[in-house]
């Protein structure tokens, strides 16, 4: 993958504005500070024992005792850790940004501790090895904003120069200048690392959108762009427990139409039919199959529902054609229900249709 620092600019000043984007960022960032925490504590916990090895030398810098840095580590980390793993256990994402904050003031302290590791160094030994291996995490696991990015790295840097210089130690010009390479190579990294997360977020959204895509499409009829029956099975649990209209309708002699017609009229008969249905009843239209359709209205009374009823057959007759409809109320309680009243509308279509084609039929459910 190519890496362009000002493209990554710009991305990053576009997607810190992006809730998603925020709230996945959030949740790798308390993740990753987990993972930091643990490393410091195991970091600490061996510092202690070697502080105490029969074989340790004395400290180079004898400000602090060597254990206190090791135990300060300790101390802070393990309730930080275990607010971090309650965090990803219940799913505490309300406040995001507060979160981030957090998660950044854990490693601005974490920085802080990596370069204290200096007055822990004994004889003989390197003053940045503990440094590098407490800072280099930081800058390989959280995602950073371009600021706090810069704030911890280029801070961290001078914090530790200043430690050095305060403490009146003498280090080599090759130590100072490859310190100052590996936080120019934690910038790198952590804005590597924020590209890569980006791209992986950016993937994510298309994912999810072609996955909405797809299923917005397995509900919709292709030929009338209404909800199909496996929408209306779907969609069976918004139902219960409320009072229900169900309608079932069709077109009237519809084999005729395709028979002397051609087919294409019959697609544009039911095409008229769905975009009919949809300017009366704007939810609740499904086309249930070959040129039926059904109603599910839950937004009025039984006097409203047929009066919108015979307003749709009034409207559709315009086409020169006609449609007869079967209709059935009552309270819904569950599935079972549901199934019942769909089925005594649609027998009520079957027996207004060998009274009088064109007419409209409905019962209590």
């Amino acid at each position: 993958m190519k890496f362009n620092p000002l493209q990554t600019i710009r991305e990053a000043k576009a997607q810190d504005k992006d809730p998603e984007f925020l709230a996945m960022m959030c949740q790798n960032d308390v993740r990753a500070s987990l993972a930091c925490g643990l490393f410091a504590i195991v970091i600490g916990i061996a510092g202690v024992f070697g502080s105490d090895a029969h074989k340790a030398t004395m400290q180079v810098i004898p400000v602090l005792p060597a254990n206190a840095i090791y135990l300060f580590l300790i101390t802070y980390n393990v309730p930080a850790v275990f607010l971090s793993l309650y965090s990803l256990k219940n799913d505490i994402w309300l406040n995001t940004k507060l979160i981030m904050r957090l998660t950044f003031i854990h490693i601005l302290i974490n920085m802080f501790f990596g370069c204290a590791t200096i007055f822990s160094t004994q004889t003989g030994s390197s003053f940045y090895f503990e440094t590098v291996l407490i800072i280099a995490p930081l800058a390989m696991l959280p995602v950073y904003r371009i600021s706090s990015l810069l704030i911890v790295f280029i801070g961290g840097c001078i914090l530790l120069m200043t430690m050095v210089k305060s403490a009146g130690i003498y280090i080599g010009w090759q130590d100072q200048y490859d310190i100052f390479l590996f936080f120019i190579f934690c910038i790198f990294i952590a804005l590597s690392r924020r590209q890569w997360f980006l791209k992986q977020f950016q993937q994510e959204m298309k994912l999810r959108e072609m996955n909405r895509l797809l299923h917005t499409k397995s509900r919709t009829d292709a030929l009338t762009k209404l909800p199909n029956r496996t929408a209306l099975y779907e969609d069976f649990s918004s139902f219960h427990g409320k009072y229900i209209c169900a309608a079932m309708m069709d077109i009237d002699d519809f084999k005729n139409i395709n028979d002397s017609k051609g087919h294409d009229a019959g697609d544009e008969m039911l095409q008229y039919l769905g975009h009919t249905l949809e300017s009366i009843f704007p939810v609740g239209c499904y086309r249930y199959g070959g040129d039926e359709f059904l109603i599910l209205f839950t937004q009025g009374s039984e006097a409203q529902f047929a009066s919108k009823l015979t307003e749709l057959q009034e409207k559709f007759h315009k086409s020169g054609e006609s449609i007869t409809i079967g209709y059935a109320y009552g309270n819904i309680s569950g599935e079972r229900e549901l199934r019942s009243i769909i089925t005594s509308a649609d027998n009520n279509l079957y027996i207004q249709k060998k009274t009088k084609k064109g007419g409209l039929r409905g019962s209590a459910f």
